[in-house]
């Protein structure tokens, strides 16, 4: 029967191999991704999940978008002379017809 200390050691040895693998998996991943110029939901969470095993080789980095909506500061609202706010337009309501599908023909034999 093994002891505590040794067992732990195995588990962690066994742990770290299965962990390696993981990294590798997610490796390959993310660099057939950037091969192919995809980057969606998926290449996200899989860097997401690098970086939770690998925190200095796989960085997170912000989005873009998220960036930018951080760090833009709203326009003023728009005045008129007398210091009153204009109200944007609000868009004509554009009616379009209702479609329907017309029925299926009678089936025949």
């Amino acid at each position: 029967m093994r002891s505590a200390p040794e067992y732990r050691v195995a588990i962690e040895e066994k742990a770290g191999t299965v962990e390696d693998k993981a990294v590798q998996a997610y490796e390959t991943t993310i660099n057939r991704a950037r091969e192919l110029q995809v980057a969606n939901t998926w290449t996200q969470q899989t860097l997401v999940a690098l970086n939770k095993l690998r925190r200095k080789a796989w960085p997170l980095q912000k989005d873009a978008k998220s960036y930018v909506e951080d760090m833009v500061v709203s326009s003023p609202p728009a005045v008129n002379l007398d210091g009153s706010s204009i109200k944007p337009p609000v868009p004509a309501e554009v009616s379009t017809p209702p479609t329907s599908v017309p029925p299926p023909p009678p089936a025949t034999r």
